[in-house]
């Protein structure tokens, strides 16, 4: 008590001095155990224990239990557990490249050392444009149905200018949805040189580029002033057909899970940022985040859909599109500022508020001017596409007949390619060898009941027969019959021409 010693230190106390004497109850400086050195065959073994792929689940436990087995069988010197953590926390430290290819592969390798930085100063606005693929985190309500859905949009972006090109927004991305994007873009900003996108199926379907067809891009006499060109680079000799091919656009495809460049993934989190600051209502809940606030963020889109307060797809899209006019006109961007300055641009723009339309203004200025395309050919390029053959004049397409009088012309079995509007089936514009053939329409099917109409039917075949029946007599008439007749045959003619004409005499005189 006097010493204000407990009770359990007392008993410490006791057992030290009854073992050892009073001089185990001196303070001594605790001597640091001697670790053993291990031999380097024995420290390489044990990276490479830890590095293996297929040990990157196993426990550090189980992997010095390993190393301890295979030392023992090569006469290796190693030291014990506690050096071994140390000698792995120095993998760890030093060698995060190698475990980040361990666990994620080639791709992980790529993120886990020193990206590639590009300037993208060096192109001109809308040389390349990058586009991505977006399912939005708002709750809207189909005006039709009724029911809440979560919209999805395609977006491209500039590089150089870093301007919205384009958008569609839908219930689900398609390549019809990028196309749509894509002519919003060449509509208000004219035509890019090359398009930037991910490895999805609408990215790479043939709509956009199609590498085995036999078909061809359109004809430079059909699609305005797009111009006469091949599509791909890869294979100049080729001729490829899709919206590509008759745009004279090439196609980038990022590396799958690994598009540092593509810096429309980032956009979106801004564009997403911008709606709610404009106060878009029907935020979804955040994946894996706090319990409490996903349920009050769900508790408020179910209240709003009942009140009928949630925002309709249409009101999503209008306000979609004011956050995409204030990203271009007034959204200051750091990225494009630091490109101004490697430009050497301070004292023509003012560095510290940059926005896209303005850079894109200055470029206007000092020379760079948009490539434009005619509407009707945009209208006819981003149509649906598929391959028909001509079969006695018709052309059969989703269960149904169509025709018209050119196709007539076409030896059956002739392949030629067809265009519709995106879900539209009433009129199919028939192209062959590059070349616009005419508009096929869905056939007029005949009656066994309706005598006007079959009669209409039977005067139109008639009058077509007869027209051609006119034009093959045009080009025949002129033209000698160039088989040489044999004279023994000429003779026999005129044997039997006057025999016929005796028997007939005598026949008269017998009567």
């Amino acid at each position: 008590v006097k010493y204000e010693i407990t009770y359990s230190t007392l008993r410490r106390w006791i057992e030290k001095f009854e073992k050892g004497g009073v001089t185990k109850l001196l303070h001594q400086n605790k001597v640091t155990k001697r670790s053993v050195k291990w031999d380097e065959e024995a420290v390489d073994y044990l990276r490479g224990l830890y590095l293996k792929a297929e040990h990157r689940k196993m426990s550090v436990k189980a992997i010095y239990r390993f190393m301890k087995a295979e030392a023992q069988r090569k006469g290796w010197r190693i030291g014990g557990y506690g050096s071994a953590l140390l000698y792995i926390k120095e993998i760890e430290n030093q060698m995060s490249p190698l475990i980040a290819y361990r666990d994620r592969g080639n791709r992980g390798l790529d993120n886990a050392i020193c990206p590639i930085f590009r300037t993208y100063a060096d192109l001109n606005p809308f040389q390349i444009v990058v586009g991505d693929q977006h399912r939005f985190d708002f709750w809207v309500t189909d005006e039709e149905t009724g029911k809440a859905f979560r919209p999805e949009g395609y977006v491209w972006q500039d590089l150089c200018t870093r301007n919205i090109y384009g958008f569609s927004i839908g219930k689900k991305y398609d390549s019809a949805m990028m196309g749509e994007a894509l002519w919003v873009g060449i509509t208000i900003f004219g035509k890019p040189e090359q398009c930037f996108t991910d490895n999805g199926g609408p990215e790479t379907a043939k709509y956009f580029l199609d590498k085995k067809s036999e078909i061809g891009s359109l004809n430079i006499d059909y699609r305005g002033n797009i111009g006469n060109y091949i599509a791909d680079t890869e294979d100049a000799n080729r001729q490829f057909s899709g919206v590509y091919a008759d745009l004279n656009i090439t196609r980038r495809l990022a590396r799958v899970r690994n598009a540092k460049s593509k810096m429309i993934e980032g956009t979106f989190r801004y564009l997403e940022k911008m709606l709610i600051d404009n106060g878009l209502p029907g935020y979804v809940h955040t994946l894996g985040g706090n319990a409490e606030e996903n349920d009050i963020d769900d508790k408020e889109v179910q209240r709003l859909l009942e009140a009928g307060k949630l925002p309709t797809f249409t009101e999503f899209c209008t306000a979609f599109i004011k956050v995409c006019d204030i990203y271009n006109r007034r959204k200051h961007h750091k990225g494009l500022a630091d490109q101004a300055r490697r430009e050497k641009l301070g004292g023509a723009m003012n560095l510290s508020a940059m926005y896209p339309l303005d850079y894109l203004a200055y470029r206007y200025k000092n020379g760079w001017k948009p490539v434009r395309v005619q509407e009707d050919a945009l209208k006819l390029i981003f149509m649906a596409r598929a391959v028909r053959k001509v079969n006695h004049g018709v052309i059969t397409f989703n269960n149904e007949i169509y025709t018209h009088e050119t196709l007539n012309n076409f030896r059956n079995g002739t392949a030629v390619e067809i265009r519709y509007r995106h879900g539209d089936f009433s009129c199919l514009v028939v192209i062959h060898n590059g070349r616009y053939i005419c508009d096929a329409l869905a056939v007029e099917r005949s009656s066994m009941i309706d005598d006007e109409l079959t009669a209409a039917k039977n005067r139109a075949k008639r009058e077509l027969k007869k027209k051609y029946i006119e034009i093959y007599k045009a080009y025949v008439k002129p033209v000698a019959d160039l088989r040489t007749y044999s004279e023994a045959d000429l003779r026999m003619n005129e044997l039997a021409a006057e025999r016929e004409k005796l028997t007939q005499n005598q026949a008269i005189i017998a009567a």
